[in-house]
């Protein structure tokens, strides 16, 4: 698996190799950058008197908080891990830029055990809702009182800490719980977990990327460059960009995916010469690989509907 991968992330974009390091690409980036706002949607968004600060500030509740308040930062730092020789060069190990998604969650003493329970609940099912093998992710005990709960994962090479809850003192009668989670782990264990190799000569790798997470959300195809194909793609792409997906639009070939799967994207529109006629498009959804007939009247709220499974999920 790991040839085909790193030929994936490299030749799609998803990593670029400059002279001296590797870096993320276009698409790396911007699936960074969908795992930053599903951290934040979940862990500051979905808890009540968590704020944000984007520096070393220190701060007071706003409100008076006898239960706890939290405070999240997102830190930069250089990456120097020396699991990677034993990790055989996997992919993203070789990145050196990195950023961490760190929360300092202050509670009284008498709350430490009920809020660190809640915090490694929400933090384990946040990992596993974006994967397809959820049972490779394991957590700690809190009730064993561990000072570093953990969550592991099971890789290739065998298990290994993805993120650790810090727990300890702060002043006379506080606790802290500092959460971290390092994103190139993150995008690491998300393009293991989703990536699905070709097992015959006649199959096609496949990047199962969970929608929330892919860098590319639509997809739209056209057959050919003839002026008004041209407008009702258009026309389609803008909507869905409305609607807050990532769309790209393409003229090529219609029956030539392997590409759209090989980066990710979930739902491909295809249009052809006989849509201007009778109004018909085909969509395709990633992971089924069937080529749907639908009218081009319905085809946003085709598309949308998929999506709102993924987007309308309670928080977690």
């Amino acid at each position: 698996m790991k040839s085909q991968l790193f030929e994936t992330l490299f030749s799609k974009g998803f990593l670029v190799q400059r002279p001296s390091e590797t870096k993320l690409g276009p698409l790396g980036v911007l699936m960074k950058h969908n795992v930053v706002n599903e951290w934040i949607r979940s862990s500051v968004n979905g808890v009540a008197n968590v704020m944000m600060l984007e520096d070393e500030t220190n701060v007071k509740p706003v409100l008076p908080v006898p239960s706890g308040f939290g405070i999240y930062r997102e830190v930069r730092e250089g990456k120097e891990d020396p699991a990677d020789k034993k990790r055989n060069n996997w992919p993203l190990d070789g990145v050196r830029q990195n950023a961490v998604m760190r929360i300092e969650f202050f509670c009284p003493n008498r709350a430490l055990l009920e809020w660190s329970q809640f915090w490694m609940r929400k933090r384990i099912r946040w990992w596993k809702k974006f994967s397809i093998a959820p049972l490779h992710f394991t957590s700690s005990d809190i009730s064993t009182n561990e000072k570093e709960p953990t969550i592991q994962y099971q890789f290739p090479w065998g298990a290994e800490l993805i993120e650790r809850m810090d727990v300890g003192k702060s002043g006379k009668e506080g606790e802290k719980i500092v959460l971290r989670t390092d994103l190139l782990r993150v995008l690491q264990v998300l393009c293991i977990e989703s990536f699905k190799e070709a097992t015959a000569p006649a199959a096609a790798a496949t990047f199962r990327l969970d929608p929330r997470v892919a860098p590319m959300k639509v997809a739209i195809l056209m057959e050919n460059e003839e002026y008004e194909l041209v407008t009702v793609g258009e026309k389609l792409a803008a909507d869905f960009r409305r609607e807050g997906l990532f769309t790209v639009t393409h003229r090529q070939p219609v029956s030539e995916f392997d590409h759209w799967d090989l980066v990710g994207v979930p739902m491909v529109v295809v249009l052809d010469g006989a849509c201007l006629q009778n109004g018909i498009l085909h969509v395709r959804n990633r992971d089924a690989r069937i080529l749907s007939p639908v009218h081009l009247s319905h085809v946003h709220d085709h598309v949308m509907r998929y999506f709102r499974v993924y987007f309308n999920k309670t928080i977690i």
